[in-house]
C-alpha cells in the first residue's frame, strides 16, 4: 500500500507543475488521486478520494479507533490521546515517513456532535 502511495505522490510531484488545476494523476485499487500546485506555497498538494459501502459512523468508527490505526496504516508510529480540564478530547500522532519526505506530526481536537435519533 506504501509503495502505491509513494508512486501516486511522485507522479502528482511531477504532473502537478503543469497546472494550478486538479489533475488525475492516479487511479487504482478503487482510488483516484488527483494533485496540483498550490499558488500561494508553490508546494504540490495532493489528494485522493474513493467510494466506501459504509455508513460514515463506520468509517469515524475505524478512523477513529487508535488501538486499530497502525491495522491500516503502517505509517503511524505513535499515538496518544487525552482529555483536558475543559473536556476536550485532544489526539496526536506521528508518522515516519520515507525519504526525502519529513516526518508528520498531527494534533487533532476531536468533537463529536450527534443527531438526535
Amino acid at each position: 500500500m506504501l509503495q502505491h502511495i509513494l508512486a501516486a505522490c511522485a507522479l502528482a510531484l511531477t504532473r502537478a507543475r503543469i497546472t494550478p488545476q486538479w489533475q488525475v494523476v492516479g487511479r487504482g485499487h478503487g482510488v483516484t488521486t488527483r494533485a496540483r500546485v498550490d499558488a500561494a506555497s508553490q508546494l504540490c498538494a495532493v489528494y485522493a478520494e474513493a467510494r466506501v459501502n459504509a455508513s460514515v459512523a463506520a468509517l469515524m468508527a475505524v478512523v477513529l479507533d487508535l488501538e486499530r490505526y497502525r491495522d491500516w496504516d503502517e505509517t503511524l508510529v505513535e499515538t496518544r490521546e487525552w482529555t483536558t480540564d475543559d473536556g476536550r478530547q485532544i489526539i496526536y500522532q506521528r508518522f515516519k515517513q520515507p525519504w526525502p519526505v519529513r516526518d508528520r506530526e498531527l494534533v487533532l481536537r476531536r468533537t463529536e456532535v450527534r443527531d438526535a435519533p
